[in-house]
């Protein structure tokens, strides 16, 4: 048996494995997935042989990657830490613990020049917060790994991803299809930049990856990743700001990779929930959806519907599927987007879910990312109907359970947030 355990070999979800095709090129026609019980053994293991070690995570600090331009999680949660750091409150003050940045310039020829600001001799452990989206942004982190261990003697750096960008790139397929089309596996690229080397063990904690290929290609880079989904955090704070009526709740689970957060969902909610089989249009990106079983239509006719996605682009998806709830006379639609990019069309969709389908509508959106749609603009035209719940608390509660060494696969707190199956689970 290797230093990884399981003598050397990741486990993988065996079905959803890559093949070759007959001219000779490896199809990844599935998301690929490592299996629960073995990123449980290796984020226990990483923590054991930081203590082996002696590295103390402890001895931290927190650098928060913030671009200027955007208005993301991260320049929250670098405010809110810098009021913290002056005595305002108790979070994270452990050792040397100071939230750091960087800040950057370009050369004349647009070679970026990056700089490390506030970065503290000494100590053993760095959590780099950031939002990636692009491939700059993942070099950027990259490189600001690379050179707090090199230049600083920095021992063990964990990534908090508020937003795992490039997971689309998880297939070489065509669209709804599983023929090869040179696709390039975008997400595999970014774990190799983001992989450390034999004396540094890179981690990752990813809010709401789109696809377990991240994770997937996370082990295969010998990266330690944690694919944590916030739906507790984010339902409760929906719940304040407009409560669940239990008794008029159904949570409709729309998509075969959400489903397991919305399993969780409705289980921890104790309401109904509705599957809806999603059918992708071969060659396109446009879908449809048919109801399971006959009977689950009389659990949504008159009642509020409760959706959860991971990421909200253009909502031709959501759009459709409001067409078919249409159907059931539903009262209310409330919809959680974890990733809310509101790309082109995303206000057409939403308006005509408003106006054509007269369907009430609550959009509840997360600080994850830096939004391409003007939410603002919307709102003043159907005000309230857009609502923004900050990530910055829940973040700093998972860098707490992590400074404690918690193993999030096994705590009551936030195994059921881990986005595998439990044992005997699987999303239906």
């Amino acid at each position: 048996m290797d230093k990884w355990g399981y003598n050397g070999s990741i486990k993988y979800i065996q079905s959803k494995q890559p093949h070759w095709n007959e001219q000779g090129v490896k199809v990844y026609d599935h998301a690929q997935e490592v299996i629960r019980s073995y990123s449980c053994y290796l984020w226990e293991k990483a923590n054991k042989d930081l203590k082996k070690k002696g590295v103390n995570k402890k001895n931290c600090q927190v650098f928060v990657v913030a671009p200027a331009h955007r208005t993301d999680v991260t320049t929250e949660f670098y405010l809110n830490q810098t009021e913290i750091q002056a005595g305002n409150d108790n979070f994270l003050k452990i050792g040397k613990n100071i939230v750091a940045s960087n800040f950057g310039n370009h050369w004349d020829d647009k070679e970026p020049d990056y700089r490390i600001k506030d970065a503290v001799p000494g100590v053993q452990s760095v959590y780099i917060v950031g939002s990636p989206q692009n491939e700059q942004d993942y070099f950027l982190l990259a490189s600001i790994a690379h050179d707090l261990e090199d230049v600083y003697g920095v021992k063990t750096v964990t990534y908090v991803l508020t937003n795992v960008g490039m997971s689309r790139g998880d297939k070489n397929v065509a669209t709804g299809t599983s023929e090869y089309d040179n696709k390039v596996r975008s997400i595999a690229t970014v774990m190799k930049i983001l992989s450390g080397d034999e004396n540094h063990k890179h981690r990752i904690i990813g809010i709401e990856a789109h696809s377990g290929t991240a994770h997937a290609e996370a082990a295969k880079n010998k990266i330690i990743m944690a694919p944590i989904s916030p739906w507790k955090y984010l339902v409760d704070e929906i719940n304040k700001i407009s409560p669940f009526n239990i008794q008029e709740t159904v949570v409709v689970r729309p998509d075969e990779g959400r489903n397991l957060a919305a399993q969780r969902i409705d289980q921890y909610l104790k309401v109904p929930w509705v599957p809806f089989v999603k059918h992708k249009i071969e060659g396109t990106d446009t879908a449809t959806f048919d109801l399971v079983h006959p009977k689950d239509r009389e659990k949504l006719r008159g009642k509020e519907i409760f959706l959860y996605d991971d990421e909200g682009a253009s909502l031709k998806t959501i759009y459709n599927l409001a067409k078919d709830l249409k159907k059931y006379d539903i009262k209310k639609l409330k919809l959680c987007l974890v990733h809310a990019k509101l790309t082109k069309g995303w206000e057409e969709k939403l308006m005509r879910i408003i106006e054509e389908l007269q369907i009430p509508i609550e959009v509840f959106i997360t600080d994850s990312r830096d939004q391409i749609g003007n939410v603002e603009e919307f709102n003043k035209a159907y005000p309230g109907t857009i609502k923004k719940i900050g990530l910055t608390p829940f973040l700093q509660e998972i860098i707490k359970a992590d400074l404690e060494d918690v193993n999030f696969w096994e705590d009551e707190r936030y195994k059921k947030m881990i986005i595998q199956g439990m044992v005997g689970e699987k999303a239906k």
